[in-house]
């Protein structure tokens, strides 16, 4: 936020005022995206970068879907000799409606 401010603090006062400037720049580009390949456009298309970047939303929500289904908590073992904890995990299985 302090770059949409031009500030002034003498030791009578204090001032700000919005950098228009700065903010119009900043509006023009927001929404934008700028999406790299490592592969040659040969074996991945502009539009299927595209494509699959807009695909990762799907393995997003599952991780998201995964987190809540999975208990994860210090198991405990090598608490008293000062090692390192351990973690446990383990997943609950899930039911849908009706079953």
């Amino acid at each position: 936020m302090a770059k949409h401010f031009t500030i002034e603090i003498t030791e009578e006062s204090f001032t700000f005022t919005r950098n228009t400037e700065a903010i119009a720049a900043e509006a023009t580009l927001d929404g934008i995206y700028v999406l790299r390949s490592s592969l040659p456009e040969q074996t991945l298309a502009t539009d299927d970068v595209v494509l699959r970047y807009k695909g990762l939303e799907d393995v997003e929500r599952f991780f998201r879907t995964l987190n809540t289904e999975l208990d994860v908590r210090p198991s405990g073992i090598g608490w008293p000799t000062g090692s390192a904890p351990t973690c446990s995990c383990a997943c609950c299985p899930t039911t849908s409606a009706g079953t």
